[in-house]
Order: C-alpha cells, then sequence, then structure tokens
C-alpha cells in the first residue's frame, strides 16, 4: 500500500496504491483502510501522509471527502524518454 520517505520536511507516509474492488466501492472499505492506515502511521510518530492522485478520477473526491487537501506548491513532472517526440 505504501512506504515511509525521510525527506528533509521529516518523515512522512507515502500512499502508493489504495485499491478497493469496484463492487466495494461507496461501501466506506477505503475510508475503513485510510482509517487503519492513519492510526498505525501515528502509533509509529508520522505525522503526515502524502499520496499522488489524478483530478478527473473518483478517487480524487475520495481522499477530499477524507480530509485530504492538495497540496498547491508541488509540481509533478514527467519525461517522455522512448524515443518519440510529441509536438513536432
Amino acid at each position: 500500500m505504501g512506504y515511509i520517505k525521510h525527506w528533509y520536511t521529516g518523515t512522512e507516509y507515502i500512499i502508493d496504491e489504495l485499491c478497493i474492488k469496484t463492487d466495494r466501492q461507496g461501501t466506506g472499505a477505503g475510508t475503513f483502510f485510510l482509517t487503519e492506515i492513519e492510526k498505525a502511521i501515528k502509533e509509529m510518530g508520522l505525522k503526515q501522509i502524502f499520496l499522488l492522485t489524478d483530478r478527473d478520477m473518483p478517487a480524487y473526491n475520495f481522499y477530499k471527502k477524507n480530509g485530504y487537501v492538495e497540496v498547491s506548491n508541488l509540481v509533478p513532472f514527467s519525461k517522455n524518454i522512448g524515443g518519440e517526440t510529441s509536438g513536432t
């Protein structure tokens, strides 16, 4: 599901993957898992959880509903190194 990352601002937990079967979505299963993750990292003394999701995915509103906020000063970067160029 995730991992601990040591960062210059402190140690945080990164949620890498949180997947709930489609037929279980909306039943509280995802919120249950988030609550358990939060309890566990709190017991370890960590104070922050970080994750990435797409704005146009249902997960975006799910995380907002569960108290997660956008970090406006972070910018995701990507670089295509597959040999093809775009735009020209």
